[in-house]
């Protein structure tokens, strides 16, 4: 369900169905495919590694909190959906945007990161009014996790900065380029 490995195997598959395999032997076309697969296959297993991390720290945070085993499997299971990167929830306008020259290739995983972002600060307000004190801990960490992680980015890069002698025109310089 990675967003960018989903994306990338469609725009394979989009070049392959569009006259890419015209010029080349069906050889060819096999070994490219399964190549293809393979990129795909292992990208997509690095993303569900921290998807199944994560799923088993939201139980048992939920566990600690008081939930029974099904309930927090259940929480733990639709926060990775709602709070990571799915690409079986980008909308079909969105995937098709890949198509069109002046949107890029990979728009859904910036669309994802919206979808993401929106429900990771809906879930610690929830989490911040619920009326089990553990879980409203479980949302005061995600909401300082969300300030550091907005923050810290920004901090970060003008630390980098000052520490190589960058300047704010600099740095545009080099984006430019």
């Amino acid at each position: 369900q990675s967003a960018r490995a989903n994306e990338l195997k469609d725009v394979i598959t989009d070049a392959v169905e569009n006259g890419f395999t015209a010029t080349y032997e069906k050889g060819i076309v096999k070994t490219a495919k399964r190549f293809a697969q393979g990129v795909t296959d292992v990208y997509s297993a690095e993303d569900d590694v921290w998807k199944i991390f994560a799923f088993e720290n939201e139980k048992e945070r939920y566990k600690a909190a008081g939930l029974s085993d099904t309930e927090a499997e259940a929480k733990a299971a639709r926060i990775v959906v709602d709070t990571y990167p799915t690409y079986s929830m980008v909308p079909r306008a969105v995937k098709k945007l890949r198509r069109f020259p002046l949107a890029g290739t990979f728009v859904s995983f910036p669309a994802e990161v919206l979808r993401t972002g929106w429900n990771t600060i809906a879930l610690a307000k929830e989490e911040l009014t619920s009326p089990n004190e553990k879980v409203r801990q479980i949302g005061a960490q995600r909401a300082v996790g969300i300030s550091l992680a907005s923050v810290g980015t920004a901090a970060a890069a003008a630390a980098t900065r000052a520490l190589f002698g960058f300047t704010g025109e600099d740095d545009e310089d080099i984006r430019r380029f």
